[in-house]
């Protein structure tokens, strides 16, 4: 139970930093987040009411009506504040000079490919499944180990304490495997059900066609007797 809490808080981290990116999440720290927890109820804590997130949805349905052009312009006014902080990141991380990096990408692509090739596998599908998902629940852990250790293999420090980097480069890519393993297993799992139905159709159209044939070959043999018997008397 443990270990599911931490992937799932895991993943509400990155969902947030996922709408930060979007201007719509607040910008916590630790101790913000510690001055909060000490200073405010659970109930206050549960409270969403007074987010970015809440007030788009609070203008989006003003006065209960579905106000479309506002949801639009919040829209592209996200997707370009993404794609402008998208650029700022990729021109402020040393792509070529840190070799690490390199290796994380590739990482990538080594599970990508295992992905694709034993994607008829079960067994193969569940034990990335697994160890992806373990990969994600360090992920945490990982940032706390670089940001304390980076000068060890990189040439600058890229790890805060939000974890925003180990969560573009190293999280987001894991889940988006993840959302990749679970849709094979879908779409296997569908595929297995229509052919054990088709199966089960085929044998139940042959036992029917064996039913007729021996109901026709005994109303024949019935009809010979009695031709013969006929024939006899």
């Amino acid at each position: 139970m443990n270990f599911l809490n931490r992937v799932l808080e895991n993943q509400a981290k990155l969902f947030n930093l996922f709408l930060l990116s979007f201007g719509m999440a607040n910008e916590t720290t630790s101790d913000d987040r510690a001055s909060t927890t000490s200073t405010t109820t659970p109930q206050q804590q549960h409270d969403f009411s007074q987010t970015p997130l809440s007030k788009v949805f609070k203008e989006v349905f003003a006065n209960g009506t579905f106000h479309s052009d506002v949801m639009i312009q919040y829209i592209v006014d996200g997707f370009s504040q993404f794609k402008s902080d998208a650029q700022t990141f990729i021109n402020s991380v040393y792509w070529r000079e840190e070799y690490w990096l390199q290796g994380v990408i590739a990482m990538h692509i080594v599970l990508l490919t295992c992905i694709i090739i034993w994607r008829k596998n079960m067994n193969m599908q569940a034990l990335l499944f697994a160890l992806i998902c373990v990969m994600t629940y360090l992920s945490e852990t990982l940032n706390r180990w670089c940001n304390s250790n980076w000068q060890l293999f990189s040439t600058m420090n890229y790890f805060d304490g939000r974890g925003f980097f180990v969560a573009v480069v190293y999280a987001f890519p894991l889940l988006f495997l993840l959302f990749i393993i679970v849709m094979n297993m879908i779409i296997t799992s569908a595929q297995m059900v229509i052919k054990v139905k088709r199966r089960q159709l085929q044998r139940q159209q042959r036992q029917n066609n064996r039913s007729t044939n021996n109901a026709q070959s005994s109303s024949k043999n019935r009809t010979e007797g009695s031709t013969q018997s006929t024939s006899q008397q």
